[in-house]
């Protein structure tokens, strides 16, 4: 979870699932050395001393000889299983992949009629895992079998060697000893073949998380960074600012510099892919910028800790997504400490409070997988509750009425103006409302600002901005209000 944003946007969660249940190899990797290897290796030597000191040098040498082939054949073997056991890993964690999509999606499925469609992209990787995975049991039997003919091999000419010395001055009876004592010889180096194979196993699916946990996160707090200092709303300020995504050589922004005055509204509007929700992520510190400095409250973001940022920041996002859990939670997530009493008011603001009340199990309502039970507008006026609850300094808001109709729209206006007052507010806009009672509108239109200003001197100037407005007809009268401002 500590992770930036980089990470998480390119890892399927069903494959990091997969993934993090390689994290009880290490512990199991730890054991196998502890109570099961080093007990082994032990019981070998005894066996070993045994027959050398009673038989001598021959079959000193046999024993040696012996182990030496084991373990050039099973090292040999179990090289070539590692890479059959990535192969079957990799087999595993693209079927938890197809899985967790086809789940996760059934809404578009259905939409898009596509459920066999599905079901047989399911059932090619469930096949490539079984294929896979007999492909690394192949060679494992093979393994067992070449190492067994060693051992069968190894015991025959200690066997001879006896033998040979019975006319001389060993006695019959050691034929029995040799047999006892190389059937010892034998449980250890089975038990040393079938925990080669574990400790493989294991090392593969270990290595796997290790280097999970070393992963460092691109974004992370300095050495001895502050808490933001943030005693009342503060100003958000652009200095020249230059970014480009990891893996995209094209800058979103270039050289940017705006300021969000303390306690005003600033409004950003621009085409789709313009930047606007990059400045959101470089607020919140989700990536760093390339060049330039991001300022809150005259504090380079760089400098202060994460946390401090992030829990001084409400924000509601166009798209809201709720936990698999009750109503209740999803608002207290916001607020652990927040009161039944105080989340009622903020429902009620939002006009949820007696829809809530309706419903068989009230606040205690399961919203179901990423609140797919709620409508558009219900899951957005819940998002809009959380930040009330969370009571933050800045407000960044990504046009939190886009999904809701009219005349919900009108009403939940009023519980934004009652929040928005006396704090910093940046608002990513699309509807005509927002931007014309923004005290700033920022225009982004090819990774620069080509304009700013207040909705009256854009409009008093031909440009951008106005060209938009006339391109969708918002200069006539106020029933385009709902008409889009960007495209």
């Amino acid at each position: 979870m500590d992770l930036s944003r980089d990470f998480h946007d390119t890892k399927n969660p069903g494959e990091l699932r997969q993934l993090l249940a390689y994290g009880t190899a290490l512990g199991e990797l730890l054991n196998l050395i502890a109570f099961s290897l080093i007990p082994t290796m032990v019981e070998l030597l005894i066996a070993i001393y045994i027959l050398f000191i009673r038989f001598g040098l021959y079959m000193a040498m046999t024993n040696l000889l012996t182990i030496l082939l084991f373990s050039w054949s099973s090292h040999k073997f179990l090289t070539r299983q590692k890479v059959k056991l990535e192969e079957w890993d990799a087999a595993q964690e693209n079927q938890e992949k197809v899985l967790y999509e086809a789940v996760t999606n059934w809404l578009t499925v259905t939409y898009f009629n596509r459920v066999n469609r599905e079901k047989d992209r399911y059932l090619r990787t469930v096949q490539n895992l079984s294929r896979a995975g007999n492909r690394y049991k192949h060679w494992a039997d093979l393994k067992a079998m070449v190492n067994q003919g060693i051992l069968k091999a190894g015991y025959a000419c200690a066997c001879l060697i006896v033998l040979s010395q019975i006319h001389q001055e060993q006695k019959s009876s050691d034929i029995v000893l040799v047999a006892t004592n190389w059937r010892d010889l034998i449980s250890p180096f089975q038990k040393l073949d079938s925990l080669a194979e574990s400790f493989n196993t294991k090392f593969t699916d270990a290595r796997r998380i290790i280097l999970l946990l070393k992963r460092a996160p691109s974004v992370q707090d300095q050495a001895h960074a502050a808490s933001l200092s943030l005693e009342a709303p503060g100003s958000v300020q652009f200095n020249k600012i230059t970014f480009a995504y990891p893996g995209r050589p094209q800058n979103v922004l270039q050289q940017i510099s705006f300021e969000c005055q303390a306690g005003k509204t600033t409004a950003i509007v621009g085409k789709t892919g313009s930047g606007k929700t990059t400045i959101f992520n470089l607020i919140l510190r989700q990536f760093d910028p390339d060049g330039g400095a991001v300022m809150i409250n005259q504090q380079d973001v760089r400098t202060v800790t994460i946390d401090s940022i992030r829990e001084s920041i409400g924000i509601v996002p166009q798209d809201a997504i709720l936990f698999n859990a009750s109503i209740e939670y999803n608002l207290q997530y916001a607020n652990p400490n927040a009161s039944q009493d105080d989340i009622e008011k903020a429902c009620t603001e939002v006009h949820l409070h007696h829809w809530i009340q309706s419903l068989p199990d009230g606040y205690k309502t399961i919203v179901g997988d990423k609140g797919l039970k709620l409508s558009g507008g219900e899951r957005q006026r819940l998002s809009i509750a959380q930040v009330i609850l969370k009571n933050p300094k800045i407000l960044l808001l990504d046009e939190a009425t886009s999904s809701v109709d009219y005349e919900t729209e009108r009403v939940i206006q009023g519980a934004f103006e009652k929040l928005m007052s006396g704090r910093t507010v940046i608002v990513i806009a699309h509807r005509l409302p927002t931007v014309r009672h923004a005290n700033r509108i920022i225009v982004l239109k090819g990774a620069k600002i080509s304009d700013q200003g207040t909705h009256a001197e854009l409009m008093s100037r031909a440009g951008y901005y106005r060209d938009v407005l006339n391109r969708n007809g918002l200069l006539v009268s106020s029933t385009n209000d709902e008409k889009t401002v960007s495209s």
